[in-house]
């Protein structure tokens, strides 16, 4: 189960909404996760993200021996691997709090929320709107784990499709979630992944006012169609 779904969890995040302070960062379980973050190269923890043809995902840890996790769910990436950190250091779901990934103002993991925040900062009054996002360059093997392209230097390749659609509808969200926290203008178009019309209207549903699909109809030429058909029914 998902950290974040225990009562635990949950009564611990309701305290804080009330301001009540567990004082994480004084928990000699936290402390030591955090002098052994800082401790990497780059104090940080690096994963290295799979994503299977029937949807399931893993997640290793490059830098931190035996850090792992995985689920059939793309929608659960982030969430496990905040568990996977806070359980391989062994805090307990009431002291795991997000702000305890992050070091030097940055998170940890994948996700780079302060970074993100400062960029649009910068450019959000030069710009109409934000397409998000394009493939995403990962290491590409086959079912034998083997390079699945043949030819020196192309191991690593730009992902596309459904693999990547997980992170595209996070990014949408972060953005759309953005823009009404400062209150900028900028309109959002929701790419990656959009193979059915589930997906456009899951794109929709997570702030994107128009959702372009690549990938899909070279698989789907009638994919535009069944997009508008099924916006006739709703």
């Amino acid at each position: 189960m998902i950290m974040k779904y225990s009562l635990k969890y949950q009564l611990a995040s309701y305290m804080r909404s009330k301001g009540y302070n567990f004082k994480e960062h004084l928990r000699p379980e936290v402390i030591e996760m955090q002098k052994e973050i800082n401790a990497l190269s780059n104090k940080s923890i690096n994963f290295e993200i799979k994503v299977y043809p029937d949807g399931s995902w893993t997640a290793i840890a490059t830098n931190v021996k035996g850090l792992l996790t995985g689920s059939h769910k793309q929608s659960e990436i982030n969430e496990l691997i905040k568990d996977a950190i806070f359980t391989y250091y062994g805090v307990p779901p009431k002291y795991a709090h997000d702000k305890l990934l992050r070091n030097t103002g940055e998170p940890v993991t994948a996700e780079q929320q302060p970074l993100l925040e400062d960029m649009i900062a910068e450019v959000s009054k030069h710009i109409n709107a934000a397409s998000l996002i394009n493939t995403i360059p990962a290491k590409v093997y086959d079912k034998n784990g083997k390079q699945a392209l043949p030819g020196e230097g192309r191991l690593v390749s730009g992902l596309c499709g459904s693999g990547i659609k997980w992170a595209g509808l996070d990014m949408v969200k972060r953005m759309d979630k953005l823009r009404k926290k400062k209150g900028y203008n900028y309109e959002i178009i929701g790419i990656g992944g959009v193979m059915t019309p589930a997906d456009f209207h899951e794109y929709r549903k997570a702030g994107a006012d128009a959702v372009q699909a690549c990938t899909g109809p070279m698989w789907n030429p009638n994919l535009a169609h069944e997009i508008a058909q099924s916006l006739k029914s709703k």
